[in-house]
């Protein structure tokens, strides 16, 4: 499982609005922010980059971080479920001792998606861990004033 972040900027000054309980608002405001310049790649059970944008995509796939980052540390099943329309897929993490079993199914069977998964990929177990931490904190670097707020915070600890 491969993901990268490019040509990202994002304005350093706090949302205007207020946020009370959702950190789903302020991933969707930070991933359409980054929009303007960014791209995101996903490669997962094959080499073919999926057709994923910023705006929507990566603010669904960073929902899901923090509690598959705690569930592999567990050694527990994780989704992460991409169920905006285009994409409609989920990735299951299956960890196996020391291994992390990768695989993707369809979320619907007429899903709208041209993609069908072809094979499971099986990756060192931490080097999956590592790779979700690592995107998650250049995702965080990229607008540092989110660790300002609660959700935010709730949201990396897994808790919401």
């Amino acid at each position: 499982m491969n993901m990268l972040l490019t040509n990202l900027t994002t304005r350093s000054q706090h949302f205007k609005k207020p946020y009370d309980t959702d950190y789903r608002e302020l991933l969707m405001d930070t991933c359409d922010q980054l929009a303007e310049t960014g791209q995101f790649k996903l490669c997962v059970c094959d080499d073919r980059s999926w057709n994923v944008d910023v705006r929507t995509d990566l603010a669904v796939f960073l929902e899901h971080v923090p509690g598959v980052i705690n569930s592999l540390k567990l050694g527990e099943k994780a989704i992460i479920s991409l169920y905006e329309q285009g994409v409609e897929t989920n990735i299951l993490l299956i960890p196996h001792h020391k291994n992390c079993y990768i695989t993707c199914e369809l979320l619907m069977e007429l899903a709208r998606t041209q993609w069908v998964p072809k094979f499971c990929e099986i990756e060192d177990l931490e080097h999956v861990i590592l790779t979700l931490e690592v995107f998650l904190k250049q995702f965080l670097g990229l607008s540092p004033f989110l660790l300002e707020y609660k959700e935010i915070n709730e949201w990396l600890q897994a808790k919401l």
